[in-house]
């Protein structure tokens, strides 16, 4: 309990540093960026992307090491047939996919037969410096642990690679990998929110469309000695991005997904339940009203949240099975807050930072989730500044 306690008092001190940002100009010149301005625009997407603040309960990694199942940890030498810890707490990384993402088919040997599982794959690189310098530091442990980064064929992407993650001409990417634990759902997670079968792509998925998309991610960062001992984000548990494909200023379609990993390789780092939580940043002119929506899209079952993965007192909270809530907002102008289906007990949302910034005079804000799931949540939070 007392370790509990301990990551989510670091979470809500995270919070607070990231309300205080949420507050300057340049956050509001972002948020106030029209989608068809922003959607070309992918250095400022990756800035805004960064403005989300993504925690588990689960952060520090109990272990520095996953073995291959089956695999005795005694056995590992020379570094080979294992993922080793990066960091020990996990982390989040925000950048751009240098190609479309990959679903892979294993097939894995277990005292019942064969057991398949289909590994979600993306491959990110960065343009916001402290992305550089992580993924930098992850190829620099792949270098000390002897491997050959030829040996990896890296993507030359149609936009510009920080020169610091140019490799023979091509750039430096860190592949994101989770196995969704989604059972029966993988194709409404795949209709619904992001591209999980093998046939399918982010160029026709009508939440991302294109192969270059600026995306987040939070999950332990690790060498995978499986191939290379290369640097991932595996498993991501957090991912988010936006979708763009509406063209008013202050309206923003946020997806997010918390996901479980079903490799059953790395249950000293991930296990169900999932309990974590995340914060959005959000714009709207003062004197208007404000909608927002969350929309559940897969999901599986909910669970109690314990009090300790709560703020004390946050400012607006939806309590279980309330579908709509409006509250005032500073400066006249009203919050509303509605839900898809009646909220249950494993999910809480609040508002803080209601500030208004001098310089443009929007009022920011940030809506804050918390969630309780077995194995699977995503959804889409959608702002709407300029709703009357």
């Amino acid at each position: 309990m007392f370790r509990s306690r301990f990551l989510i008092l670091a979470w809500l001190m995270g919070l607070m540093g990231t309300t205080l940002m949420a507050q300057g100009p340049e956050t509001a010149a972002l948020l106030s960026l029209p989608n068809p301005q922003l959607k070309k625009d992918r250095l400022a997407q990756q800035k805004l992307l960064d403005l989300v603040q993504p925690y588990v309960i689960d952060s520090v990694l109990k272990e520095d090491i996953c073995t291959q199942r089956g695999m005795p940890r005694a056995l590992v030498n020379q570094e080979v047939r294992h993922w080793k810890a990066i960091k020990p707490v996990k982390q989040k990384l925000v950048g751009i996919t240098v190609k479309d993402n990959k679903t892979y088919v294993g097939s894995v040997p277990t005292n019942g037969g064969i057991w398949r599982e289909r590994d979600v794959c993306f491959h990110l690189t960065s343009h916001l410096p402290k992305y550089i310098d992580l993924i930098s530091h992850g190829f620099d442990r792949q270098d000390a642990s002897g491997r050959d980064l030829k040996s990896k064929k890296y993507v030359d992407p149609p936009f510009p690679c920080p020169d610091s993650l140019l490799f023979e001409g091509n750039c430096l990417d860190v592949e994101l990998e989770c196995t969704p634990k989604i059972n029966l759902r993988r194709n409404r997670l795949n209709d619904r929110f992001y591209p999980c079968k093998v046939s399918s792509s982010m160029l026709t998925h009508p939440n991302m469309g294109t192969a270059h998309l600026p995306l987040g991610v939070y999950g332990p960062f690790v060498s995978d000695c499986m191939h290379n001992c290369k640097p991932e984000i595996h498993p991501y548990e957090w991912i988010w991005w936006l979708n763009l494909d509406t063209t008013s200023a202050l309206r923003k379609d946020w997806m997010i997904g918390l996901l479980n990993d079903d490799t059953r390789r790395f249950t000293n780092w991930v296990d169900s339940p999932r309990r974590g939580g995340i914060s959005l940043p959000f714009a709207c002119q003062p004197g208007q009203d404000l909608s927002i929506s969350l929309d559940l899209l897969v999901w599986d079952e909910f669970l109690p949240i314990e009090d300790a993965h709560l703020p004390a007192n946050p400012a607006t909270k939806v309590t279980p099975k309330v579908e709509e809530l409006t509250f005032d907002l500073p400066g006249g102008g009203k919050a509303h807050l509605k839900t898809s289906i009646p909220v249950e007990d494993g999910l809480r949302l609040w508002v803080t930072g209601l500030q208004k910034d001098p310089s443009s005079g929007l009022l920011l804000g940030q809506l804050h989730l918390a969630v309780a799931v077995k194995n699977l949540f995503t959804a889409r939070v959608v702002f709407d500044g300029e709703a009357q």
